[in-house]
């Protein structure tokens, strides 16, 4: 009786309109619960793995429920070849949609669904058109669209914010893979913020784990490297867990700070880094992921781009030496402050 009374005249009229916008927003919200979508994810590398878990989040906020997805998750790593095989698959089994990672991800995408109707939607790919990935950011056209990363054009910031905490910077060792789609693109944009910067790059070309180590190997031989820190290049072969786990121990040996590419690097042991976040991006991708599944062409859905954000590992300062000042403190999305 109280209940009734509280919902008559003006109290009804709200209880109404409240119910009618209900309706309203599940119906702009338009998931098709009872059909099942499938999802085909090719990890181009596992520095990257952790996007899933951002697109499944994304999906879950856009009213996606347990049942309406199936995801296939098949891992790459950093294997252009097996990308493809990887691509072919998801293709010939009519995925609903294909959720890469990287430059090669989407190449290898690209490449198995041409004349196909099966979409793709990329995260963590840098230049996408100098790269061949899409036609254009405004209308990628084909069947891609996705997430950019823009490392090519704030790679320099890393460099400036590492200045901030390391005021003796001066070298920096950059080893790469030549043969990375995207090395030219980050490459460039890096050797113009060193001149401003004034900061000397210390290249080394890799094309293997091993030279990497043998690089290494050649530094230890010297009575010190012939730098002050190390930058970690977005290519798979710097990144690949030989590569990383030698390069960490090198820098831990030697007392260098590296400036890194994703954040599970910072919370291993690099000072910092300027990136792009794996679980943002992730969620990013998850509207797209979302159009593309209502029926929307990825070919006239525009490339966005990812933000990037700093990370700062303390205690790793700390045992370098190093204060990290308070106008890198407050402008840094994550400061970890445990153990190194």
């Amino acid at each position: 009786m109280g209940v009734r009374g509280k919902y008559a005249s003006g109290g009804g009229v709200a209880l109404i309109v409240l119910m009618l916008m209900s309706l309203f927003l599940g119906g702009c919200n338009n998931v098709v619960h009872g059909a099942v979508y499938r999802v085909g994810f090719l990890s181009g590398s596992p520095v990257f793995d952790t996007t899933m878990e951002g697109l499944q989040s994304g999906l879950e906020e856009l009213g996606y429920q347990e049942g309406d997805l199936i995801y296939e998750f098949q891992a790459a790593q950093g294997d252009y070849e097996r990308m493809r095989a990887i691509a072919r698959d998801f293709a010939a089994s009519g995925m609903d949609v294909i959720f890469t990672t990287t430059n090669d991800g989407a190449l290898a995408a690209k490449e198995a669904v041409a004349g196909s109707d099966v979409p793709v939607v990329f995260t963590f790919v840098i230049a996408p058109v100098e790269t061949g990935v899409v036609d254009s950011l405004r209308r990628p056209g084909g069947n891609l669209t996705g997430v950019r990363n823009p490392l090519d054009v704030f790679i320099g910031k890393r460099v400036e914010f590492a200045q901030w905490i390391v005021p003796d910077l001066k070298r920096v060792w950059v080893p790469y893979n030549p043969q990375y789609p995207t090395l030219l693109a980050v490459l460039n944009q890096l050797r113009s913020a060193a001149s401003i910067l004034e900061v000397e790059l210390v290249e080394s070309q890799v094309s293997s784990p091993d030279d990497v180590l043998q690089e290494l190997s050649r530094f230890d031989q010297m009575e010190a490297p012939p730098f002050d820190a190390i930058i970690i290049f977005p290519d798979l072969t710097v990144q690949q867990e030989d590569s990383w786990q030698a390069i960490l121990t090198f820098a831990n040996e030697h007392h260098l700070p590296i400036l890194a590419n994703t954040s599970g690097q910072v919370e291993e042991g690099a000072l910092l880094g300027y990136l792009t976040d794996n679980v943002a991006t992730g969620r990013q991708a998850a509207h797209l992921v979302d159009l593309v599944l209502r029926g929307e062409s990825p070919a006239n859905l525009p490339v966005e781009t990812a933000e990037p954000y700093l990370f700062v590992n303390l205690p790793v300062a700390e045992s370098l030496g190093y204060t990290v000042p308070d106008v890198i403190l407050r402008q840094a999305a994550r400061v970890i402050r445990g153990g190194r």
